[in-house]
């Protein structure tokens, strides 16, 4: 077994993993890798039954056993962010991507289906920088989002010129790009939200458009994609709102992924931050 250390918003974590399940582990949270060598505040064991030809995860409240590599990882990244929220009750969970672009920070959030990683993938090949494809934990107090550097997934191959890099890691449920094959630099400290945009795939053949939102709106949508929101005070609602009043917010209904990314950079020129 080869140990694994972490360091994710600031919380250590330390992953046994088997010579089978090692490069898996390494390419999803590579680039949250650590120099740490004291006790970890999390700890996960992942490893083959060859006899057995399955995966047993082991971790600080569950055992889970799958014959599938692309199950092993969903299991044990659903169980490191639901044991990262209990570590961090002060900040907001977020189902959303996240991109800088020169001074601003977009938080991206949408539906599950709705396209976030692939119009993050699109979004990197066009400069802007990698935060996040899957979740976002804003500090309600300074309204600043902090990096999650994961393997982006998308759930399959997107045509030229976004076609993925030799070197992903397929699995059943996905394509994942390790950080050090993403087109583009990535954010390592948390940012201010400035802008927040909620996507809905409206299909490719489709004219994508962007319309603003009053903070109200915005915010009625944002807010079930909110994952922790009983840690906090009346239920989060109150702290996601500071977030929200402080970001420009927007409607973006995506089409074609080339034509959607050339209409959010040519708004983004028009929109002041203030």
């Amino acid at each position: 077994m080869t140990s694994i250390a972490l360091s994710i918003f600031d919380i250590s974590i330390r992953i046994e993993a088997c010579p089978v399940a090692h490069p898996l582990v390494q390419t999803v949270f590579g680039a949250h890798k650590s120099q740490g060598s004291g006790p970890a505040r999390l700890n996960y064991r992942l490893h083959w039954r060859k006899n057995r030809r399955d995966f047993v995860l082991e971790t600080p409240t569950h055992t889970a056993t799958t014959t599938r590599r692309g199950e092993a990882l969903y299991w044990l990244e659903k169980h490191l962010t639901i044991d990262i929220q209990k570590q961090r009750p002060d900040l907001l969970f977020l189902h959303a991507a996240v991109v800088s672009y020169r001074e601003r920070t977009l938080l991206m959030s949408g539906p599950s289906g709705a396209g976030k990683s692939s119009l993050t993938w699109g979004l990197l090949h066009k400069g802007y920088g990698y935060m996040s494809d899957e979740l976002a934990p804003v500090d309600p107090a300074t309204g600043h989002v902090w990096p999650y550097l994961r393997a982006i997934n998308l759930k399959q191959p997107l045509p030229a010129p976004y076609a993925p890099p030799s070197g992903y890691l397929e699995t059943e449920h996905a394509l994942h790009i390790p950080v050090h094959l993403i087109p583009s630099d990535c954010e390592r400290r948390p940012r201010p939200v400035t802008d927040v945009l909620l996507i809905e795939y409206a299909g490719r053949h489709r004219q994508p458009r962007i319309d603003s939102l009053r903070h109200a709106e915005a915010l009625s949508r944002l807010y079930p994609n909110l994952l922790n929101g009983l840690a906090h005070a009346q239920a989060g609602l109150p702290a996601l709102s500071r977030v929200v009043e402080r970001s420009h917010c927007y409607h973006f209904e995506t089409g074609d992924l080339n034509t959607s990314c050339k209409l959010l950079e040519n708004q983004l020129r028009d929109f002041a931050v203030s």
